[in-house]
């Protein structure tokens, strides 16, 4: 009889995992408390599948990008939007990374960078600019994408739990900004975690609707094409609320700030938005008091006799994140994961 896995959680992260322990032997049930999967912050974020290049104060979460940048693709295939130029800039002042410092960490990591000219940029603002080598996916093909694999895995999928899963050999806990809750429901200790409310604005802004712009290193702002519009983040303006604690805040209902994310993103660019169209609203979780170091790696843990937690790192590190899982279960059982053919 094959062992049995219950994943918690219906993000990327959990979707990864599934498929990677069905691959390898493990009769698995994947458990979202909402109707569908791959609704929470996988759907609201800036769908940026990242190679490496935004992380250059810290080298671990940077080379997990790199290193499942192009087997997320594979794993998930047709799932890559339209692919667009993607540029990454320094700012010309306050940046905690140089153009040198970036130029060398890109090296560090073998990552491709051809500088240039990007005429929408407002001169003076930036101390540089590079064309880098960097995709985006589209949420609905994704999740499409993953109902088609879980399917054709064997893995049975539960919607619309709110308590603990049912019994299994083992349990991955990837359930991102719940994971916490479903730790306690399991009998396992929590987790400190930073708790941030995110907001990214959709606008009409024709001088930028056809690249990927991304200022570093600091307190500044990125630009990507989002169906025929463009969706901007800044990383102070952006987020909402920030807490720390060991359970997801009751945010209080919140007055959008694209004004202010926008005119902060048009202090790097020529232009101003057109037309403001909305906004995508999540919570992310991340390390707590890494500020400094910016980290954003996924960080597996064993957090009972045979339950793994798992704090989501970048979205295309899933499937580098999922191997790992696999081979912890195992582990855990004190068996082989062998691939099923």
């Amino acid at each position: 009889m094959r062992p049995s896995a219950g994943v918690v959680g219906g993000g990327v992260y959990g979707v990864a995992a599934a498929l990677e322990l069905a691959a390898t032997g493990f009769d698995v049930t994947l458990y979202e408390r909402r109707p569908y999967i791959l609704r929470g912050a996988t759907a609201n974020n800036f769908f940026r599948i990242h190679s490496g290049y935004h992380y250059p104060r810290d080298l671990t979460t940077a080379a997990q990008s790199r290193n499942s940048a192009g087997a997320f693709a594979a794993v998930f295939p047709g799932v890559l939007a339209h692919p667009v130029p993607a540029w990454y800039a320094i700012a010309a002042e306050g940046s905690a990374t140089t153009p040198e410092q970036f130029g060398e960490h890109c090296r560090t990591l073998g990552l491709g960078l051809q500088p240039g000219v990007l005429p929408c940029l407002r001169p003076g603002a930036t101390a540089g600019a590079w064309l880098a080598a960097e995709n985006y996916y589209d949420p609905d093909r994704l999740r499409s994408c993953a109902v088609r694999l879980l399917d054709a895995a064997g893995v049975t999928v539960v919607t619309g739990v709110t308590g603990p899963p049912g019994a299994h050999d083992v349990t991955v806990v990837t359930a991102y900004a719940g994971m916490n809750e479903a730790l306690a429901g399991l009998g396992c200790d929590p987790v400190e975690l930073q708790y941030e409310l995110c907001e990214v604005a959709l606008v009409d802004w024709p001088a930028v609707a056809h690249l990927s712009l991304v200022v570093l290193d600091g307190p500044f702002c990125s630009i990507a094409p989002y169906r025929g519009r463009s969706i901007v983040y800044h990383v102070d303006h952006s987020v909402h609320d920030r807490r720390t604690g060991h359970a997801m805040p009751r945010w209080r209902p919140l007055r959008t700030r694209w004004r202010s994310i926008a005119s902060a993103a048009a202090g790097f660019v020529t232009s101003t938005p057109e037309r403001y169209a909305g906004s995508l609203l999540a919570t992310r979780v991340v390390l707590p008091r890494v500020d400094a170091t910016d980290e954003r790696p996924y960080v597996i843990s064993q957090a009972g006799d045979r339950v793994i937690s798992v704090l989501s790192g970048k979205v295309g590190a899933s499937v580098l994140a999922a191997r790992d899982i696999a081979d912890l279960a195992a582990t855990l059982l004190g068996i082989e994961a062998v691939a099923v053919p």
